[in-house]
């Protein structure tokens, strides 16, 4: 290893790396994201990335660790189950707000390569079942709770992209309210209920 890499492995850590990349993102889009790219934009080689991920993908594995990482997965135990699950609906939808460019990430790397993602979906296994879904139903409603979120983030940008910006936040914030709360409407009306 020559001095200049081992300068630049001593400076650099997993976590600027994942940073670095998120913004990168954010800036140029995922398509945008490559190594040599982000080697540029920390100032190092790209050898100096290969220190703490092996490849790309593994790279995108790390940056939606770190995007599940940013959810909110406490729930008040003082709250109803429907507003347990729209408190944790809407981190989930506020992180993925921040972070537009990445959010298709979190529907395509694995929920079991992100260790993060494990909490938040502990948190909603749980607050389904209470709610009396099965864990199989439990399972399907949290893939189409996420589908949800990803799909208002994709549908503000397309929205944006074909129509003028909207004139105010509040706009945008209806939007996604409005969206959550078909999301949960529909989950409290499918609630199975004991047979007498």
């Amino acid at each position: 290893m020559t001095r200049t890499e081992s300068a630049e492995r001593a400076r650099l850590s997993r976590e600027a790396v994942v940073d670095g990349a998120l913004a990168l993102a954010g800036e140029a889009g995922m398509d945008g994201l490559t190594i040599r790219r982000l080697a540029h934009q920390l100032g190092v080689t790209p050898m100096a990335l290969y220190w703490h991920f092996k490849n790309k993908d593994e790279l995108l594995v790390g940056m939606a660790d770190r995007v599940w990482s940013l959810v909110d997965s406490g729930v008040d135990p003082a709250l109803s189950w429907p507003e347990q699950l729209r408190a944790l609906m809407r981190s989930l939808v506020g992180v993925l707000r921040a972070h537009p460019d990445v959010t298709p990430l979190l529907g395509s790397v694995g929920v079991t390569r992100t260790s993060s993602c494990l909490p938040i979906t502990d948190a909603a296994l749980s607050i389904l079942h209470r709610a009396g879904y099965s864990p199989r139903q439990s399972a399907d409603l949290c893939v189409h709770g996420l589908r949800t979120a990803v799909g208002l983030v994709a549908g503000e940008r397309h929205t944006i992209a074909a129509a003028e910006p909207p004139s105010s936040r509040d706009d945008l914030d209806a939007y996604y309210e409005f969206g959550l709360e078909l999301f949960i409407a529909g989950v409290i009306a499918l609630v199975p209920h004991p047979s007498s």
